[in-house]
């Protein structure tokens, strides 16, 4: 349905705004942020439909659920109150189900 496809140009964009970057802090309102523009940015898909997208909780916790699904993916680090999140080196070119 339209939720997969959805999802498969989040990580799309997620992985566009890390590609080629070491590990990116998700933790302040700005760096958040920032990864969310990005999104919106690359995938089209709105601020609004992302948020209803991803589940409950703050943005770093939608982003950071989002980031555990797809651990083929990507990988997240969390260090006391820090949360970092890059895309790992074998990551695949296309995500999973994007390539169904």
């Amino acid at each position: 349905g339209g939720e997969t496809f959805h999802d498969s140009k989040i990580v799309c964009a997620l992985s566009e705004f890390l590609r080629g970057r070491d590990w990116v802090e998700v933790t302040t309102p700005r760096q958040i942020n920032e990864a969310c523009s990005a999104i919106v940015r690359h995938s089209g898909v709105s601020l609004q439909k992302l948020n209803k997208k991803l589940k409950k909780g703050s943005w770093r916790d939608k982003l950071t659920n989002f980031v555990l699904l797809y651990p083929s993916m990507f990988e997240l680090k969390v260090r006391e109150s820090t949360f970092l999140v890059r895309l790992r080196d074998d990551a695949p070119e296309t995500p999973p189900e994007a390539a169904l």
